[in-house]
């Protein structure tokens, strides 16, 4: 445990202010980390203060400090997990609602006009962001397989694209992105293990 105090606090605000800090660790499971925070106010400011505080910590504990302790390699799948999953909203949008950009300048029809086969590829690629997400969450090898499926259905969707005669070149630039990230997944992974 952390005990830190201040007597003084911050003048005209708070006066014996106290974070009191309590990691504990169960066997094979993640560390958890409690904060005590207490502190006698001095004046306006310092009694309305408290949900900004209480936001301030929490974020502190529950968003900063695991992606601060996490690995490169978390991180990177974090990061790639929340890209996947806000690509995979952004397509369902402009596919269901709106005009299917994406899908004219592939040179195919709008999802409205494409057939069920097509129409089920598109809602698949789109449901595979959202899903790589939540693996992301998960971390580990379960992020690795959303990460991978969002990739290799990316490039399959690709291929088909092209097989069904689009008339524009998308399976290269699709196979040079997903390299990419495969690079930067094997260079976090060196990262890590070299740590």
């Amino acid at each position: 445990s952390l005990d830190v105090r201040s007597p003084v606090g911050l003048t005209g605000v708070a006066i014996d202010c106290r974070m009191a800090f309590t990691v504990s660790q169960e066997e094979d499971s993640a560390a958890t980390v409690e904060l005590a925070m207490s502190y006698e106010p001095q004046s306006a400011l310092g009694r309305i203060v408290v949900p900004v505080l209480w936001v301030d910590n929490w974020l502190a504990l529950n968003v900063l400090l695991p992606f601060a302790l996490a690995s490169p390699l978390d991180r990177f799948r974090r990061l790639m997990g929340g890209l996947y999953g806000s690509a995979g909203i952004g397509h369902f949008l402009d596919c269901v609602v709106g005009p299917s950009t994406l899908l004219t300048q592939a040179g195919l029809q709008p999802f409205a006009a494409l057939g069920p086969a097509a129409q089920a590829a598109a809602l698949g690629w789109c449901a595979v962001g959202p899903a790589a997400f939540i693996l992301s969450l998960r971390g580990g090898k379960a992020a690795d397989a959303g990460l991978v499926a969002y990739g290799f259905l990316e490039v399959g969707c690709a291929v088909l694209v092209e097989a069904a005669g689009g008339g524009h070149a998308v399976l290269a630039p699709a196979a040079a992105v997903q390299a990419v990230i495969a690079a930067s997944w094997i260079y976090s992974r060196s990262t890590a293990v070299e740590a």
